[in-house]
């Protein structure tokens, strides 16, 4: 067994993960560099690794600039869609909405961009929006979005090659592969 994109307790396979926690500082760090100060998180549920080290992430960034973390401008829950919609609707229609958000996967980023444009607010002029995960389908978005690009093809070679070495040698020890992602910059974040 190879798990890839989660961390798991008492591993007894190898693993293949990208660097959440590093790609979420460097999204939200961008965001901060480029004039936003109320930036909300749409993300997983805490107890998946993926939501907790995004969050990690997200929090990290703000510590570092300075910026207090507003538990108001914090959702969490099932990472789809219609959660990506409800929350972002919460952050939205709060008394002072986030002037940017931070999702955490693509299909948060659905909701997310569902409930903007339901609220008929434009991106990023009222609201600013950064993602994790690059899609094919993101190029149809506009304006378009920057984006945590995670290294996919890397990570299912490196697990393949992983799961081969295991049948070569059942009795080595376990490994775990951390992968950078990298930030796609666009026009979802223009400066503030």
């Amino acid at each position: 067994i190879v798990v890839i994109d989660r961390r798991v307790e008492n591993p007894r396979g190898d693993m293949v993960i990208a660097d959440n926690v590093q790609a979420s500082f460097e999204i939200v760090s961008h965001l901060i560099t480029n004039g936003y100060r109320r930036i909300g998180a749409v993300l997983g549920v805490p107890d998946a690794s993926t939501g907790a080290e995004r969050y990690e992430g997200y929090v990290r960034a703000l510590t570092a600039h300075g910026i207090a973390v507003d538990p108001a401008l914090v959702r969490q829950g099932m990472p789809r869609s219609n959660f990506g919609h409800a929350l972002t609707l919460e952050l939205l229609r709060l008394d002072h909405p986030p002037d940017a958000i931070f999702t955490g996967n693509n299909l948060l980023t659905i909701g997310a961009l569902r409930a903007i444009d339901e609220l008929g607010l434009r991106i990023p002029e009222d609201v600013a929006l950064a993602a994790f995960d690059e899609m094919e389908w993101m190029f149809l978005v506009k304006p378009a979005l920057t984006v945590v690009a995670q290294p996919t093809y890397a990570m299912g070679k490196k697990a393949a090659e992983l799961l081969l070495q295991r049948i070569a040698d059942p009795s080595r020890p376990p490994q775990e592969i951390l992968l950078q992602p990298t930030i796609q910059v666009r026009e979802s974040s223009c400066p503030h």
